[in-house]
């Protein structure tokens, strides 16, 4: 029997697919001072206790917080992920020249103690990076994690008094203001240790809810895991919101996706709009084809692909 082929049908290539997903930006600022190198006692799955080195935890917590933002890009196809990551210590070094799509990250990342906790240096490196040429376009999704394990020191690796910690930390949150920024980064904060002075500073820079306390036999992996996982949550939970005039460059109120005309389409008999779409957003049932508005991300192949004309392009007002 011959292939059905619907009238008007094309057998055209396909035009390369636009990514209209949203960037999302992710910052983790973490220490790897020498005292990194000091060991701690983490339950091993069941009962069992074990000695690791903090530093070993740690890199171990950055590959899979990686590899769970590698796996919710590929469920929610609204954001495309970036991350950096910065060095709390003396040096406050960028790994990265820029932000790296998070789909690339392929290399293991193992992170060598060395220096001092500087907190200025390392909040500084991030603003250079809280910047319009490192984030063209987008400024509503911007997670910033801060791990220590201490209380920070100044270069030369001296403490100093709490209210200048506080002040570095008043200083960041400003030029974020000044920035236009703070309404789209969210704080969250990691430590461990018994240091009360270390631990009162990061629960000030942490956002509300966003502050996290490694307790005896925890692990350092877990924990910078479930943050980046609940930074995740938060983010495809939440609405986008109409904007003024001048942040129209900044923040869509709308979602583009594509619907079907029931009253043209051809139903299961084509099927060329499901086979063409790209994130398998069309689906077939009971001879009535639809599109998921949660999935689709307005490509328009299908629209291309339907030899009926019944795919038309639709906004959705607060998606």
């Amino acid at each position: 029997m011959a292939n059905f082929m619907p009238r008007g049908a094309t057998t055209k290539s396909k035009r390369e697919v636009k990514d209209t997903r949203k960037p999302s930006y992710k910052i983790y600022i973490l220490d790897t001072s020498t005292s990194m190198l000091g060991t701690i006692p983490v339950l091993d799955g069941g009962d069992e206790i074990k000695t690791v080195r903090k530093i070993d935890e740690l890199n171990r917590g950055v590959e899979l917080s990686l590899k769970s933002l590698k796996e919710f890009e590929e469920k929610n196809v609204l954001y495309k992920i970036f991350y950096q990551i910065i060095e709390l210590n003396s040096y406050g070094k960028a790994l990265f020249s820029e932000f790296v799509p998070v789909a690339s990250a392929n290399d293991k990342i193992a992170f060598q103690a060395d220096g001092v906790t500087c907190l200025e240096n390392s909040l500084n490196t991030c603003l250079t990076y809280l910047d319009p040429k490192y984030m063209p376009g987008n400024k509503r999704t911007i997670d910033i994690f801060l791990f220590s394990d201490g209380c920070p020191t100044d270069v030369d690796g001296y403490r100093k008094i709490r209210s200048e910690y506080l002040k570095t930390l008043e200083l960041f949150d400003h030029e974020l203001q000044v920035r236009g920024l703070a309404p789209y980064v969210t704080k969250h904060a990691i430590f461990i240790g018994d240091d009360e002075s270390g631990e009162e500073t990061l629960r000030s820079f942490a956002d509300e809810g966003n502050f996290y306390l490694v307790k005896d036999t925890e692990s350092i992996a877990d924990k910078l895991v479930f943050a980046t996982i609940k930074s995740q949550k938060r983010q495809s939970s939440r609405k986008l919101t109409a904007c003024d005039k001048e942040e129209g460059d900044i923040l869509d109120s709308t979602v583009e996706v594509r619907q079907i005309d029931i009253t043209k389409c051809l139903g299961e008999s084509c099927g060329l709009c499901a086979k063409s779409c790209p994130v398998g957003a069309i689906s077939q049932s009971g001879g009535i084809v639809s599109i998921a508005p949660d999935l689709c991300v307005g490509c328009g192949i299908c629209s291309e692909d339907c030899p009926a004309d019944a795919v038309y392009l639709m906004e959705l007002l607060g998606m």
